[in-house]
């Protein structure tokens, strides 16, 4: 779940707390500006349906607290749904867009700190991912017809060119003697 921690909240104290919550004056301010139907809102809201367990099971408790992952995760997927898979693009993303600004609560992890949750977590999001969908279509919040691999939100379509016919091509052995 993406809130304030309550007291009496399962989020495990070696994880370091968020700079605001939902009481700052700064995320209310952000809060005011997102339209209500934001997809930033919806996977936060959907996020409260998932099974986080796995994903912190993966923190062994050890060095430096590191970021909440159900806040990382939050932003991983908002990435995804807009098509940006790489953690060199989330990082830049996080430094300039304030949706993922609210949706994190401010953190701003460093552009290593998302390699390594890619590296820990990238089957657990795929999981995660397919969970919310599946919740989805359920809901009757999409009908789920099509979807690409590659995490793009465009089909992509062939090449335009006519394919070649088998007898214009040049035999395999006549390529080799060039």
């Amino acid at each position: 779940m993406i809130s304030d921690p309550s007291p009496n909240a399962k989020i495990p104290t070696r994880f370091a707390q968020a700079p605001w919550n939902e009481h700052t004056a700064f995320w209310r301010q952000l809060d005011a500006q997102l339209p209500p139907d934001h997809l930033a809102r919806e996977i936060r809201n959907a996020m409260a349906h998932l099974d986080l367990v796995p994903l912190y099971q993966t923190y062994s408790g050890r060095g430096k607290a590191p970021h909440r992952p159900d806040l990382i995760l939050a932003i991983v997927l908002f990435e995804l749904r807009r098509g940006q898979r790489h953690p060199s693009q989330w990082y830049r993303d996080t430094l300039e867009s304030y949706p993922l600004w609210w949706l994190g609560f401010g953190i701003r992890p460093s552009r290593s700190c998302w390699y390594e949750f890619r590296d820990r977590a990238g089957a657990d999001v795929d999981t995660l991912n397919a969970q919310l969908l599946h919740e989805a279509v359920e809901a009757e919040l999409t009908r789920a017809e099509r979807g690409a691999l590659d995490g793009t939100a465009v089909a992509a379509h062939a090449s335009s060119r006519p394919s070649a016919q088998a007898g214009q091509l040049p035999h395999p052995a006549m390529q080799w003697r060039a």
